[in-house]
């Protein structure tokens, strides 16, 4: 993250570095997992180094998207939705504008820069 930030600093862009990890808390915090990054930033899942060979950004909501959904799991009752897992398996195409290619293109989709 905090690399994002620094990049995102140098680019010129600070304005939009609270904007951006307002949308990143906002990832998988429906599931109870999200993101805030003046509490999270030191914990090891998040200061991992990786090597990126390419991007690809999926359009979740898309309705082409056929996924098991937390939703789905709740309306279970005998089922306890913490104890579920599952892979997703996303092919490399799901519609022609689904799922975006480029790191540069998935960043200003997600900060809504392409409108």
């Amino acid at each position: 993250m905090e690399s994002i930030l620094e990049r995102l600093n140098a680019a010129g862009a600070s304005g939009l570095v609270d904007e951006f990890l307002k949308r990143v808390s906002l990832y998988g915090a429906e599931s109870g997992i999200g993101y805030e990054h003046a509490t999270m930033v030191n914990e090891a899942p998040f200061t991992t180094k990786f090597s990126v060979t390419f991007v690809r950004g999926y359009d979740m909501a898309d309705s082409a998207v056929e996924v098991l959904r937390r939703d789905d799991v709740l309306t279970h009752q005998h089922v306890d939705a913490q104890s579920v897992t599952f892979r997703v398996d996303l092919p490399a195409t799901i519609s022609l504008d689904n799922p975006i290619i480029g790191a540069r293109r998935v960043a200003e989709a997600i900060l809504s820069l392409d409108s």
